[in-house]
C-alpha cells in the first residue's frame, strides 16, 4: 500500500455527481461554519455557491452532510440540493452512510482519562492479557485480537474547556445506568475495526462507522490503549494526526444504487 497518510496540500473535489459533491480536506482545516474564512465550507461555497443555499443542519453549513475534526484529513460530502440532502441525511440516520478511515496507532496502556473504565480491551479479550500485550508492544497479538471488532460506548465532553471526550461501557446493566447520567450521550456510538496490520510505525487499522461523535475514532482507540500517532489530545504530538477518512459509501440520492467514493479513485 502507498502511504495512506500522504499529505493533502489543498482541498480538492474528488467526486462531483448529481446530488452530491465530495471533497478531500487537508489536516488543519475546519469544516464549518461557512461564514469563517479558511473553512472547507467557505472554500467549496466560493466555487459552487448553490451548495450554500441547501437547507442542511445549520444555515451557515449549506449542504454539509457530516464533519471531520480539524486535525483529521480526508473525505467530506455535501448535498447539492434540498431533496438530495434529505435523502442522504435519512440514509445516515438509517445506517447506510458508511465512513471508512485509515488509522495508525501505537500501544500505550494508559487508557482514556475520565472514562468508565479508564482502559478497555476488545470484546471477548481478557483485559489482563490485553494489557500485557500493550506493555510488550506485541503488535502481532494485538492485531489478531482487533480484526472485525466493534467498540461501543457512550460519550461525554471531558477535561478543561471540554476539549476532549471520555467513553463509558455500553452493555447490559451498565448501559442502562450510564444512559441516565446527565453528561453522557443517551445512546452509544460504535466504531468497527475491519483489519489491523502490524507495521514498522505501529498498527495500521482500517475502521468504519455509520454514526459519528466528536473525536469518536480517536477516543475509542485511545480507550483501548492504542492512541493515534500524531494525536496531541489523546496521545503524543507529532507533525500530523495519522487519521484519514479515505472512503464514503452511500445510496445515490437520484437512483438509489450504492455509490462508493474513494480518495484516490471513484467507483
Amino acid at each position: 500500500m502507498d502511504d495512506p497518510f500522504k499529505p493533502i496540500d489543498e482541498p480538492r473535489v474528488v467526486y462531483d455527481g448529481e446530488g452530491v459533491t465530495v471533497v478531500a480536506k487537508p489536516a488543519g482545516m475546519h469544516c464549518a461554519p461557512g461564514s469563517e474564512p479558511g473553512t472547507l465550507c467557505a472554500w467549496l461555497f466560493d466555487r459552487k455557491p448553490s451548495l450554500a443555499t441547501v437547507r442542511g443542519w445549520r444555515a451557515d453549513e449549506g449542504g454539509l452532510l457530516h464533519r471531520l475534526d480539524s486535525a483529521t484529513s480526508g473525505l467530506v460530502a455535501f448535498a447539492s440540493d434540498d431533496l438530495s440532502w434529505n435523502k442522504l441525511a435519512k440514509a445516515a440516520a438509517e445506517g447506510s452512510f458508511v465512513k471508512s478511515y485509515h488509522a495508525l496507532c501505537s500501544p500505550s496502556p494508559g487508557g482514556l482519562a475520565g472514562s468508565r473504565p479508564v482502559l478497555m480491551s476488545p470484546e471477548g479479550v481478557d483485559l489482563a492479557a490485553w494489557m500485557a500485550a500493550l506493555r510488550r508492544d506485541d503488535l502481532a497479538a494485538l492485531s489478531a485480537w482487533l480484526s472485525d471488532v466493534t467498540i461501543r460506548s457512550f460519550f461525554r465532553p471531558y477535561g478543561p474547556g471540554a476539549r476532549r471526550v471520555a467513553c463509558a461501557v455500553a452493555d447490559g446493566d451498565a448501559e442502562r445506568g450510564i444512559a441516565r447520567g446527565k453528561a453522557w450521550t443517551k445512546e452509544p456510538y460504535a466504531t468497527t475495526v475491519r483489519t489491523a496490520v502490524p507495521s514498522k510505525d505501529g498498527l495500521l487499522l482500517d475502521v468504519e462507522l455509520v454514526r459519528g461523535f466528536r473525536h469518536q475514532v480517536r477516543a475509542h482507540l485511545a480507550w483501548l490503549g492504542l492512541p493515534l500517532r500524531g494525536d496531541d489530545l489523546y496521545g503524543e504530538l507529532e507533525e500530523t494526526l495519522r487519521l484519514r477518512a479515505y472512503r464514503l459509501a452511500f445510496p445515490d440520492p437520484l437512483v438509489g444504487t450504492r455509490r462508493i467514493v474513494d480518495i484516490d479513485a471513484c467507483q
